[in-house]
């Protein structure tokens, strides 16, 4: 879902210095803005909690963790976090803006991925997976849509990641269904 902003439209109420471009959809908890950094002269992403959410301790805690995920990391094949606000009123991240579709797009347009692209694609996945692993985390969503596609792959969507020992403990499942 992308939803472009008439010129004035007013945008989500961003950060100062993030100009917002268009909605590029969210989740449970989040919206997911492209927007203009003017400090970096670039396009990001920005995930920020939902306005009706700011006093429910369980949404804000889940922005919490991802924020604090984030910062912990630094993969080639994972989004990068420029910034953050973990003390605003409304919790926010500012995320590198990935220039390429979902693998799940991808699928979609062009069927079953190639057997030659096959290989590099599971190599960069597996790389991310195994960082995180030994970084103490499991991602618990990885599906074609948390995957850009790029020169590497890239893994997003950090939301659901949890550490070792919090997801040994799940009495419940996480995640999409399909996988």
């Amino acid at each position: 879902m992308s939803n472009d902003l008439a010129p004035g439209a007013p945008a989500a109420d961003l950060p100062p210095g993030l100009v917002g471009l268009s909605e590029l959809g969210g989740g449970l908890h989040h919206e997911v803005w492209l927007a203009y950094d003017e400090s970096r002269l670039a396009p990001v992403v920005v995930k920020i909690l939902r306005p009706e959410l700011v006093g429910d301790a369980d949404a804000v805690g889940a922005t919490l963790r991802e924020i604090d995920v984030l910062a912990r990391l630094a993969h080639p094949s994972i989004v990068r976090l420029y910034d953050f606000d973990d003390a605003a009123e409304r919790p926010y991240m500012v995320q590198e803006h990935l220039d390429g579709p979902t693998l799940s797009s991808l699928i979609f347009r062009d069927g079953p991925v190639q057997l030659h692209q096959l290989l590099p694609l599971a190599l960069e996945l597996a790389g991310s997976v195994h960082y995180l692993h030994t970084n103490g985390l499991l991602h618990l969503d990885v599906k074609p849509s948390n995957v850009i596609m790029g020169a590497p792959a890239k893994l997003i969507d950090l939301s659901l990641t949890l550490d070792l020992d919090s997801a040994a403990a799940l009495d419940y499942p996480v995640g999409s269904d399909e996988y």
